[in-house]
């Protein structure tokens, strides 16, 4: 669904002079780390993940993939209800 980054942090750093620019994600944790010149040019950025939000030996998933994950994630949360998978999640009558 994407990240909602919220809590964030900006240092200076006088030795690197830039400023260390942290984002989290208020909803699962991960953290984007940049640094930043005086002028707003990122230099370097990545990103921490907590254990296990990575899907292991797969890879980066581009669009179509993660439409494939969001048509499972809603085939899952349909079957999880009894009756309601394939009637736009209204029960079955």
């Amino acid at each position: 669904m994407g990240h909602r980054w919220q809590p964030h942090t900006a240092t200076w750093d006088r030795e690197a002079r830039a400023y260390h620019v942290i984002h989290a994600c208020d909803r699962c944790d991960t953290h984007r780390k940049a640094w930043w010149t005086r002028n707003g040019a990122v230099t370097s950025a990545g990103y921490d993940y907590p254990e296990g939000y990575l899907t292991r030996d797969v890879g980066y998933i581009g669009a179509d993939g993660r439409g494939v994950l969001r048509t499972e994630y809603l085939a899952r949360m349909f079957d999880a209800t009894p009756g309601s998978a394939g009637n736009g999640g209204r029960p079955a009558s």
